[in-house]
């Protein structure tokens, strides 16, 4: 994965603990807000995915999720 990779898949797993271990609400969150959102390096890091990288990011998001899950 790359660094832009590695940014938005670590907002994505701690937003996924903050809805209480929800993963589509943290996707549905997370992608709504990124417009809105003050973190500079996270928007820079969403826009420039490619849509096979964004599938990736999925891809191991789904891995954490399965790995992490109580």
């Amino acid at each position: 994965m790359n660094e832009n990779q590695k940014v938005v898949l670590k907002v994505l797993e701690e937003t996924v603990e903050y809805f209480g271990n929800n993963p589509i609400d943290a996707i549905s969150f997370e992608l709504g807000q990124y417009k809105d959102n003050e973190n500079e390096k996270l928007v820079d890091a969403y826009v420039a995915l490619s849509k096979h990288e964004e599938f990736e990011v999925l891809a191991e998001f789904a891995k954490w999720g399965l790995k992490n899950e109580n």
